[in-house]
């Protein structure tokens, strides 16, 4: 799932979504409208490399080849801004660590990461 144009949005937060099939809801806002849009990410019943919001990183695996994998599979759909799949890569299958280098603009509106340490 994806909003048409991501530029009349603005991201609000997550909430744990209550739904079978996926673990996180990511809230937007239209900035025009003030709607908000809630865009479904991750399947539940799956690991996934880190989970950056918390809720489920006991299904962390960290195996950097699964998520080399993951990564080529998706490929194609994580270039659309929020996106369920741009959320997901973004927030359960890049680590920290290279997070600055992929998503320098996004780490400016980020406050739901635990404080580094």
């Amino acid at each position: 799932m994806r909003v048409s144009n991501p530029t009349n949005y603005e991201f609000i937060g997550f909430e744990v979504n209550t739904g079978k099939k996926a673990k996180y809801d990511a809230i937007l806002k239209n900035k025009f409208t003030n709607q908000l849009k809630r865009i479904p990410f991750g399947q539940k019943g799956y690991e996934q490399f880190e989970d950056r919001i918390g809720h489920y990183s006991h299904l962390d695996h960290k195996d950097l080849k699964r998520r080399h994998n993951w990564l080529r599979r998706h490929q194609q759909n994580t270039d659309y801004k929020f996106s369920s799949a741009w959320f997901s890569k973004t927030y359960l299958w890049i680590a920290m660590v290279f997070l600055p280098l992929l998503f320098k603009e996004f780490l400016e509106i980020d406050t739901f990461l635990p404080p580094s340490h």
